[in-house]
C-alpha cells in the first residue's frame, strides 16, 4: 500500500481555435506565435504556421494548457479547406493518440481521446504522520511531461493540420505516493491516516481482506 493522497482540484474545460479563419462560439483564437505563459499556448520552443482555419508545421509541434490533474476528454478538429492533410497526435510524454488521420481537402474530421495528467504535489500529510508533499521522483522522471501541471499535445505527421482543440473533464483522480509501507500493521496505519477517504480509496477485497487486522491493530496505530 502507498501512503499519501493527492485530491485533484475541480477539472476544467477550454476551447480553442486555430488559424486565420472565423472563431467558433466560446472558443478562443490563438495565434502560432503565442508561446505557452501561465496558461496555454505553443510550447517546447515550437511555433506552427497559420493557415486559413489551421495551423500546420513540417516539425512536431506542442500545444500545451495548464491545468489541475485529472482525466480529461480531448477532442481535437482536424483538416483544411485547400489540401490534403495527415496528422499524427500524442500526449504527454509520446502517448499515441491518433496515428496517421487522413483529411481530404475540403473536409475536417474530429476525433476524441482521453488523456490522464498528473501533478506531483500532494495534500501536506496529517501531524506526525510519515511522508511529505510531493512524490519522489527518479532520474528518468525528472523534467518529463509526466509531472508538469500541464496537459501537453504534440501534432506531427507529412502535414499535420490542427483547426480547433476542446479538452473536457470527465473526473479527477486520487493519486497514491510517498513512504510505501509493508504488513498488516503499517495497512492499519494507512488506512487510519487516510481517514474518511479510506473506504472510497480502498479496493472492497483489500478492505475486507484488511478489517479483521485493521480492527486487531488499532492501538498499535495510535503509540
Amino acid at each position: 500500500m502507498v501512503l499519501g493522497v493527492a485530491m485533484a482540484e475541480t477539472p476544467r474545460s477550454f476551447r480553442f481555435a486555430f488559424g486565420a479563419g472565423d472563431v467558433p462560439d466560446d472558443f478562443v483564437l490563438v495565434s502560432p506565435d503565442a508561446g505557452f505563459g501561465k496558461e496555454y499556448g505553443f510550447d517546447l520552443g515550437t511555433r506552427p504556421v497559420a493557415g486559413s482555419s489551421f495551423v500546420t508545421s513540417d516539425k512536431p509541434s506542442y500545444f500545451s494548457v495548464a491545468v489541475p490533474e485529472g482525466n480529461y476528454n480531448v477532442t481535437v478538429k482536424l483538416g483544411d479547406a485547400a489540401g490534403d492533410c495527415v496528422t499524427t497526435v500524442k500526449a504527454e510524454p509520446r502517448r499515441l493518440m491518433l496515428e496517421h488521420v487522413h483529411t481530404a481537402a475540403g473536409r475536417q474530421e474530429t476525433r476524441t481521446f482521453s488523456v490522464n495528467v498528473r501533478s506531483s504535489l500532494l495534500a501536506p500529510p496529517p501531524a506526525n504522520a510519515p511522508g511529505g508533499n510531493r512524490v519522489l521522483l527518479n532520474n528518468r522522471e525528472q523534467g518529463v511531461l509526466h509531472w508538469d501541471d500541464k496537459l501537453t499535445l504534440e501534432f506531427s505527421d507529412t502535414r499535420p493540420c490542427l483547426a480547433a482543440i476542446e479538452d473536457s473533464a470527465r473526473r479527477s483522480s486520487h493519486y497514491f505516493s510517498g513512504r510505501r509501507f509493508h504488513g498488516h500493521r503499517s495497512a492499519a496505519r494507512a488506512v487510519h491516516e487516510l481517514g474518511a477517504n479510506a473506504d472510497a480509496i480502498l479496493s472492497p477485497r483489500h478492505r475486507d481482506r484488511e478489517s479483521c487486522r485493521i480492527e486487531r491493530d488499532s492501538e498499535a496505530v495510535h503509540q
